[in-house]
């Protein structure tokens, strides 16, 4: 003050509010905008992000689809096919009747990803083979003599089954219809499928020294073995069975006028008394007590072939359908 010099007025209270409003007003927009980006920049991450969500979703269901595709199309070539390919199609059914629901959750840019892929997806669903037997349509068109497929998980037998001819040929021709000594599993000429025998009986050789054709049937004679193996499968071009061991017989070829239980002629059982001769027959003659029971009405399969336990030895497994 000595120097003369003025001090400098300071605002009052209300002064000095009054400029810090004015302030803040000036900041506010820039505060705003740089509030404004980063949000944008935010819902943009999100936006991606959403956007890769549906694209994976789509993806990973068009991947299972195809999976359970292949899954189907290897189960084709087994005689089980019905039944081991239902997983894998009803977990597909499910993720496709779930997707849309799902996908409907996400906004619509991740949705127009993911709805192409799951229409592709819907596309290798009905491309899935829709009939168990379709596997044996190729056979057939390679050879028309084909009836069936045979197959008994575990012991190798897995053939497919033919009509006999006339005159005796695939005792000694196999499916492609070339000369073999194991020749392939048949049904007699005049069988016919459309009305069936009470009791089908399947014929195919056993050589010895073989595990060829129906050569794993000897291990039938152990009671533990057909209790592994207590089920096989036979599917003809019309219906898949599944069919349950009743009986193991261990017999022969009758002479004419020879007495013995022929079960190879006990095909059909028009009343109760001829089903009870059949399965007396069957049951008194078994090699062990199966604990599996049948009874009139039912349809049986039998496989038959040849045994060395004396001259014209048959081993016969005799089983119950039980499915469908």
């Amino acid at each position: 003050m000595d120097r003369g010099e003025k001090p400098v007025p300071q605002p009052a209270g209300g002064e000095r509010a009054a400029l810090l409003a004015r302030v803040a007003l000036l900041a506010l927009p820039a505060l705003g905008e740089w509030g404004l980006e980063r949000l944008a920049l935010l819902g943009r991450a999100a936006g991606y992000g959403l956007l890769a969500l549906g694209e994976w979703l789509g993806e990973r269901g068009l991947a299972l689809a195809r999976r359970a595709g292949d899954a189907l199309k290897r189960a084709e070539g087994r005689a089980a096919r019905g039944g081991r390919a239902a997983g894998p199609a009803l977990a597909l059914c499910l993720l496709t009747a779930a997707a849309p629901a799902l996908v409907g959750l996400l906004p619509a840019g991740a949705q127009a990803a993911a709805v192409p892929r799951l229409q592709a997806m819907g596309e290798a669903l009905n491309a899935l083979p829709r009939d168990p037997l379709a596997y044996l349509q190729p056979l057939y068109a390679q050879n028309s003599d084909l009836v069936g497929w045979i197959a008994i998980e575990g012991t190798g037998i897995d053939f497919p089954v033919v009509r006999e001819r006339a005159a005796p040929y695939y005792l000694t021709h196999n499916f492609a219809r070339e000369e073999d000594r194991f020749g392939t599993p048949f049904i007699k000429h005049g069988v016919s499928l459309e009305e069936r025998p009470d009791n089908l009986i399947v014929y195919g050789h056993n050589m010895p020294h073989s595990q060829q054709m129906f050569g794993p049937l000897e291990g039938y004679r152990d009671p533990a073995f057909c209790r592994a193996h207590s089920t096989l499968r036979f599917d003809t071009l019309a219906q898949a069975g599944e069919y349950q061991v009743v009986a193991v017989l261990l017999s022969r070829v009758y002479r004419q006028g020879e007495e013995g239980f022929r079960y190879y002629a006990e095909t059909d059982f028009p009343d109760e008394a001829s089903f009870a001769h059949f399965y007396e027959n069957i049951k008194g003659n078994a090699l062990y007590d199966t604990g599996v029971e049948a009874g009139y009405g039912d349809d049986f399969l039998t496989l038959s072939t040849c045994v060395y336990d004396w001259e014209n030895a048959r081993l016969a497994v005799v089983a119950r359908r039980i499915s469908p």
